[in-house]
Parts: C-alpha cells; sequence; structure tokens
C-alpha cells in the first residue's frame, strides 16, 4: 500500500526503494535482532512517516485486522515511538559489534570489516578466545561512555539507568574471562 502511494511521485523513488525490505520478526530476542530491527526501522522511518501524515485513519492500512492496523497507525505517527526506536538503536551498538566480532576470526578481521554479504568461510570463524578479554573491556568502555554522554532515550536519566543496568548483567556474565582456569586457557 505505501509503495502504491508513492511510486505515483518519482521525487519519492529513494522512500520506496527503502520500503524493499521489511522489517525482520522477532524470531528470538537477541542483540543481533534488535539491532537489525531498529536499524531497519530507522531507514524506513521517512517513508512511513511521510505516509502516516496523509492517513487519517487505521482503516486506511489496507489490513483486515483491526487491532494491529491501530498498532500500526499509533505507532506511525507517535514522534516518540521513532526517538526511541533511535535511542534504542543507539545504546545497543556496543553489544551489536561486540556480537559481530565473536561470530568473525582474526585470520579474516579485514575482509569482514568490509560488511560485503560474501560469506567468509573459516575453521577459525568464533574462535575468538585469545582476545576475548581485551575485546570486552573495549565493549564496557563503550557502553560506559554512553552511559556517561546520557544520551539515547527519552531523558538522560533513562540512558543511565539502562545502561547501568546493561553493564550489570554484563559484569556477571562475564565475570569468568580474567579468571582461572579460563585465563590459563
Amino acid at each position: 500500500m505505501l509503495k502504491r502511494r508513492f511510486s505515483d511521485h518519482p521525487e519519492l523513488i529513494n522512500l520506496v526503494k527503502t520500503l524493499d525490505t521489511t522489517v525482520e520478526r522477532f524470531a528470538t530476542w537477541r542483540w543481533n535482532t534488535l539491532h537489525r530491527a531498529t536499524k531497519t526501522l530507522a531507514r524506513v522511518e521517512k517513508a512511513i512517516r511521510l505516509y502516516m501524515d496523509s492517513v487519517t485513519s487505521p482503516a486506511e492500512l489496507g489490513t483486515r485486522d483491526h487491532g494491529v492496523a491501530k498498532t500500526v497507525f499509533d505507532a506511525g505517527q507517535d514522534a516518540t515511538f521513532w526517538n526511541r526506536n533511535r535511542g534504542l538503536k543507539h545504546v545497543i551498538q556496543p553489544l551489536h559489534e561486540l556480537s559481530s566480532w565473536l561470530r568473525g576470526c582474526d585470520c579474516h578481521e579485514e575482509l569482514l570489516k568490509l560488511k560485503r554479504k560474501q560469506e567468509v568461510i573459516c575453521d577459525w570463524k568464533g574462535c575468538r578466545a585469545a582476545g576475548l578479554s581485551d575485546r570486552l573491556r573495549v565493549a564496557k568502555d563503550e557502553m560506559l561512555a554512553i552511559r556517561a554522554k546520557a544520551e539515547g532515550l527519552d531523558t538522560p536519566v533513562e540512558t543511565m539507568q539502562l545502561m547501568s543496568k546493561m553493564l550489570g548483567i554484563f559484569g556477571v556474565k562475564f565475570e569468568w574471562v580474567d579468571e582461572p582456569p579460563y585465563t590459563v586457557w
């Protein structure tokens, strides 16, 4: 429906292109999935908000499920929703980068950084034990910097609270990395 409405306006062709891929479903809640969803929503935000400016009721969205239509209608017109999406994308960025790093390998680091669509096949992918402690420190420092700036969510207090919780859980989950026998291994 969105693409059809915009396709009549050549000056909006870039917005039509942003709608070619959809927001992924939340099959499992993982940082990478959350990052992908917030990134995709940020990409299509302008197109959706422009479309929603011309929609006056959920019935115009072209779906039979009134509940879904109302939810989409309300969220699409809500500036707070879009601000929170951008903020959430910002505060989870360090965990997304850590997750990407963990799935990589030291022998193809530069190739993996190019972010090409091609898959790197290596027996050592995911074997990052030697550099894990240092990389966890980098992620922690990035999260501390976000908390110190207190930018991202609706208020500085929300950002600081979320980052404090994330840092606490992060510390507990990875406490073992700098302890024997892992350090000996």
